[in-house]
């Protein structure tokens, strides 16, 4: 996934009077969905944000399995999604989901591997660690 810079991110929030914030995502989607091959396409990611009442409850359930696909594609385990509904309601704090979002995603490249695994391509040692992660 590529990587974002956080303080460009939230300059181009306020610059563009968040129209940003709805590129990113669909941006953002699309990324997700090619590494991890869940999720629905982007457009329709989008689509579906403007269906009133949908948007919420899809909005929802994606907080939930975001954290989920990015520790599937190689993301520290942890489960930020209750943060993630916890910050949305509150004013300015749904400026930093994306945000938090965006960082677990930057650090997908830092996967920690042994002197054993170090001729293993990226996907295999995201593989493995997939399979680690369920296998506890």
């Amino acid at each position: 996934m590529k990587e974002r810079k956080i303080g460009m991110m939230l300059l181009l929030w306020f610059v563009t009077f968040g129209i940003y914030y709805i590129v990113w995502h669909y941006k953002f989607q699309k990324e997700l969905r090619e590494e991890s091959g869940q999720g629905i396409m982007a457009i329709g990611h989008l689509m579906i944000f403007l269906v009133p009442v949908v948007n919420i409850i899809y909005y929802i359930y994606w907080l939930c399995v975001v954290d989920k696909r990015l520790v599937y594609i190689g993301a520290k385990k942890g489960n930020r999604w209750w943060l993630y509904l916890l910050l949305s309601p509150i004013p300015y704090g749904s400026t930093f989901v994306p945000i938090l979002i965006q960082n677990k995603a930057n650090h997908l490249g830092t996967i920690d591997v042994g002197d054993s695994q170090k001729d293993k391509s990226d996907t295999e040692l995201r593989v493995d660690k997939y399979a680690k992660y369920f296998n506890q």
